[in-house]
């Protein structure tokens, strides 16, 4: 009943208001003429060098880095070092391929000096320790002998999905005398 009475109503409100009118509007599409492609130019992240001269502002690699391969190597011209890929990219970091034992440094173990040496690596896609950076040190008897032979660890590169890249990882060697 309370429905037959909604209906009624509805019917009697709708009666009494006139029709609304549609006015039509008549439009007739275009064909847009296919452009054709340009070419862009412009940096990426990686090929940008940041070099201050006399306060002339950032130097900027030049070329089309758009429309081509990005450069996998940039920065200081002197080393040629590759651009480490951002960590959060990676799928898969880089991991020691073989254990190397750096030696003890004679005269710290004299002194009984021990601790860790942290360090931070650039490791390139073939698993190459590429740039070495001194981060702390107990003495600089130890972080000499590690900041040496750190140049000859090899590591299981870093991974994006199959395809190796460079990164750059914080790497701790720890010195520890034997009692």
């Amino acid at each position: 009943m309370l429905h037959v009475a909604l209906g009624a109503s509805l019917f009697l409100l709708l009666k009494e208001f006139p029709t609304l009118k549609s006015d039509s509007i008549d439009f007739e599409f275009l064909d847009h003429p296919k452009m054709a492609a340009k070419a862009v130019f412009g940096i990426a992240k990686r090929t940008e060098k940041v070099e201050q001269k006399e306060g002339l502002g950032t130097a900027i690699k030049q070329g089309n880095t758009l429309a081509k391969e990005s450069d996998q190597e940039a920065g200081d011209d002197s080393k040629n070092l590759p651009s480490p890929t951002d960590e959060y990219l990676v799928s898969s970091m880089p991991k020691l391929s073989s254990e190397y034992r750096i030696p003890y440094p004679p005269e710290a173990k004299k002194k009984g000096i021990q601790g860790p040496v942290v360090m931070d690596l650039l490791i390139d896609a073939n698993g190459t320790v590429r740039d070495v950076k001194l981060i702390s040190s107990p003495s600089p008897l130890l972080s000499e002998s590690a900041l040496a032979a750190i140049k000859n660890f090899k590591f299981i590169p870093a991974q994006i999905k199959d395809k190796s890249v460079a990164i750059r990882i914080r790497y701790s060697y720890r010195f520890v005398l034997e009692r």
